[in-house]
């Protein structure tokens, strides 16, 4: 089972779960996943999966396959995998996408972001892919959020201005993120989302 979150502009669209071996992308509506815009093809991308293993395969020369940036014709998809389409991305996650797993690195396999709701940026979203996040700047304050076995976690590491979780101090406390938790840095506010 493949779940796919279509992004326009870094805004959720919303989520699709296909447990079809076969899903077709494209702008036609007789396609599995519809995307209405011109930048993309009338049956754009081929998604077979079997197994544990999914296979995406671009389908027309005219309009290009972006995968994390690189243009391909064919390729494994990962968890976390963004396809990119004109101005709409689809984060792809695999069948337990939003249930803690384990890898066989031993991380947590999650789809975690934060979007931006205030401040310089507001509406953008941005993948928490690494395993370590800073978030702002030097001499006004930086969180640092990383990815551990167990979660994501907060800590400052550099506390010269206003930094706060959920309206509490973050101070000198390592504390683990929740869904919708809000993170204030100076003049930036950022929501944490858990997938």
């Amino acid at each position: 089972m493949a779940k796919f979150t279509v992004y326009f502009k870094n805004n959720v669209i919303r989520s699709y779960l296909f447990e079809a071996e076969r899903v077709r992308v494209g702008r036609d509506e007789a396609n599995d996943l519809v995307i209405d815009s011109l930048e993309v093809a009338p049956v754009h991308a081929l998604i077979v999966t079997r197994g544990d293993r999914c296979m995406i395969r671009q389908l027309n020369d005219d309009f290009p396959l972006v995968i994390n940036g690189k243009s391909i014709k064919e390729d494994k998809l990962q968890h976390g995998d963004i396809i990119t389409a004109g101005h709409y991305d689809l984060v792809y996650s695999t069948s337990n996408a939003g249930q803690s797993t384990k890898t066989n690195t031993g991380y947590i396999a999650h789809t975690a972001n934060f979007q931006v709701i205030s401040g310089m940026g507001i509406g953008k979203i941005f993948h928490l892919n690494m395993r370590m996040t800073m978030i702002g700047e030097h001499g006004s304050g930086i969180v640092v959020v990383s990815k551990r076995k167990e979660g994501y976690f907060a800590s400052t590491l550099e506390s010269t201005g206003i930094i706060t979780l959920n309206n509490q101090p973050l101070g000198d406390k390592i504390i683990k993120l929740e869904h919708h938790d809000v993170l204030v840095v100076n003049n930036m506010t950022v929501q944490f989302y858990l997938h």
